[in-house]
């Protein structure tokens, strides 16, 4: 037979146990990502990034996205600017500001649940712009997750 203490004690060590499983579910599905294959290298920060298959995956708390490239498992994050308008983002996508031969992240689009995000533009792009160096965006197609 339990004490009143043990019950209780169950009761509380169950009640945590669901919470921790249910909330570890729920965030994981409030997280968005997208795949995507790029056909060239890119710049995040002083990094540059080879031509491949790359996973973003948003934190909408923190305003981070990771940058996971996919073949090699390795990871740079980036500080979303601005949450732009869901209703805008019809299919996942990546938008990409193309000079000459330097390419950037310059938005990443979850589909029409999460809308998109804006990325800052590193030192190196400042400079290009403050160059005035003339850009073209290159959108590349994206599967949600």
């Amino acid at each position: 037979m339990f004490t009143m203490f043990q019950a209780f004690h169950r009761l509380v060590c169950w009640t945590v146990i669901i919470v921790a499983v249910f909330g570890a579910a729920a965030k994981a599905q409030l997280t968005p990502k997208v795949t995507f294959k790029a056909p060239f290298a890119f710049e995040v920060g002083s990094r540059t990034c080879p031509a491949g298959e790359y996973e973003l995956e948003y934190d909408p708390h923190s305003r981070v996205v990771k940058v996971t490239h996919v073949e090699s498992s390795a990871r740079v994050m980036l500080l979303a600017n601005v949450l732009l308008d869901p209703g805008r983002a019809l299919s996942p996508k990546v938008v990409f500001q193309n000079y000459g031969s330097s390419a950037f992240p310059f938005q990443a689009w979850f589909g029409p649940v999460y809308g998109g995000v804006q990325f800052q533009p590193s030192d190196r792009e400042r400079e290009l712009i403050a160059a005035k160096r003339t850009s073209a965006p290159v959108v590349l197609e994206a599967k949600g997750r």
